[in-house]
C-alpha cells in the first residue's frame, strides 16, 4: 500500500508541477508539529536591540502584540522555514488569510526585516541560539 501511494504522489507531482508542495497537501498535518515559539522568540529578541516594522503597515511592530506569520502563505509553501516567517501586527493577520501579497511595496518591507534578522543573528550568534 506505501509503495501505491508513493507512485500515486510521483504521478500526481509530474502532472501538476504548478502545486508546490503536493506530498504535503495529501496527508493531514497536526498543528502541533506546527509550532513557531521558537522563531517568535527569536524575534522578540530582535526586536530588544532593533525596531521592526510590519511588513504591510510600516508600523513598529510592538512587542507581545504581533503574530508569526508566513510572507507566502503556508498553503504554498508548505513549511515553516525561518526565511518566509515574520512578525505582524496579529489585528492584521486573520485579515491577510491565504493570498499571496503583493510584490510591491510588501516584499522590499519584507526582504529588509529579513536582511536586519540574519544581520543580528551574524552578530549575535547567542540571540539564535536561544
Amino acid at each position: 500500500m506505501g509503495w501505491i501511494q508513493c507512485e500515486k504522489v510521483k504521478w500526481l507531482q509530474n502532472n501538476n508541477p504548478e502545486v508546490l508542495g503536493l506530498v504535503y497537501k495529501l496527508t493531514p498535518t497536526e498543528e502541533k508539529v506546527r509550532k513557531l515559539k521558537k522563531v517568535r522568540d527569536l524575534w522578540q529578541d530582535i526586536m530588544e536591540v532593533q525596531e521592526i516594522r510590519d511588513v504591510f503597515t510600516g508600523q513598529p511592530v510592538k512587542k507581545k502584540k504581533y503574530d508569526i506569520d508566513h510572507f507566502i502563505p503556508w498553503s504554498f509553501v508548505m513549511n515553516d522555514e525561518l526565511w518566509n516567517l515574520m512578525p505582524m501586527d496579529a489585528s492584521l493577520n486573520s485579515s491577510k488569510s491565504n493570498r499571496l501579497p503583493k510584490w510591491n511595496p510588501f516584499f522590499q518591507n519584507f526582504a529588509q526585516n529579513q536582511y536586519l534578522m540574519y544581520q543580528i543573528i551574524y552578530d549575535d550568534m547567542g540571540i539564535y541560539k536561544s
